[in-house]
């Protein structure tokens, strides 16, 4: 099987508010964000241009994640707060904003819309907060891609 994988770093804010340490204080990170695609054919011996996926999935992180605060949506303070100062933010449809809810949320709910037109699916998201922590998500099953459990929802 060929795979691509695009790099893709971003900045983004974020608390985990039942976290017990540090991470609970809102704080953000240099995100370098990893997806792994792969085609049932190639075209032109690629399996997606680079350019493609950078337009797609770049583009959606862009418009969502980048600059942002990510949120728990149970976290009514933090919400108040950043509506309060006209803030960007994206709340997540499921649980806190941890790197791996991050990941799941990208290749379960975000990537099959972005992809599936371009005729591929990704099948490994990495989400990594710092260079010692890598946070990951992938299906074994590339069909599993065609079957988003929920949607996202941005503010």
């Amino acid at each position: 099987m060929l795979t691509i994988t695009r790099r893709i770093p971003f900045c983004a804010g974020h608390r985990l508010p039942l976290h017990k340490g540090g991470c609970r204080n809102l704080h953000g990170h240099n995100y370098v964000l990893r997806v792994t695609i792969v085609a049932p054919e190639t075209k032109e011996g690629m399996v997606l241009d680079f350019a493609d996926v950078k337009r797609a999935v770049k583009g959606w992180i862009d418009e969502n994640w980048d600059h942002a605060f990510i949120a728990d949506r149970t976290d009514r303070d933090v919400l108040n707060l950043i509506d309060s100062m006209d803030m960007r933010r994206y709340i997540m449809p499921e649980g806190p904003p941890t790197a791996e809810g991050m990941a799941e949320h990208l290749l379960c709910d975000v990537l099959p819309d972005l992809l599936g037109p371009l005729g591929c699916v990704c099948i490994r998201v990495e989400i990594e907060e710092t260079e010692n922590c890598v946070a990951s998500c992938s299906l074994d099953n590339a069909e599993e891609m065609m079957l988003p459990r929920h949607g996202g929802a941005t503010a």
